[in-house]
């Protein structure tokens, strides 16, 4: 029998930075390790908007502010009759900015 464990090293965190005409994939590598983590244990809105608050400062070099943050987790498995990998979009939170 073949089955995937559900835990959250088989879960990623992608955070998207909406900005002026464009959107980004933002790093998460100077997120604090807990917020991540929990996040991806439990992806609801109040673990997903600490995510949002802890990267909302972050300024692009070219794009400047972001207009809004989307936060996203995705829990990996696999087809038990193909082996094949897919990603299933578990948790996901967008919160828009005032931005001047």
């Amino acid at each position: 029998m073949f089955s995937t464990t559900d835990s959250p090293s088989h879960r990623h965190l992608r955070v998207v930075g909406h900005f002026e005409g464009v959107q980004l994939e933002m790093s998460t590598d100077d997120l604090p390790r807990p917020l991540g983590l929990y996040a991806r244990v439990l992806p609801d809105e109040v673990r997903l908007r600490a995510v949002v608050d802890a990267m909302a400062d972050t300024r692009h070099p070219d794009w400047g502010w972001p207009t809004s943050l989307e936060v996203q987790v995705y829990r990996s498995h696999f087809d038990p009759e193909t082996l094949a990998s897919t990603s299933e979009r578990i948790g996901w939170l967008e919160v828009s900015f005032d931005v001047e």
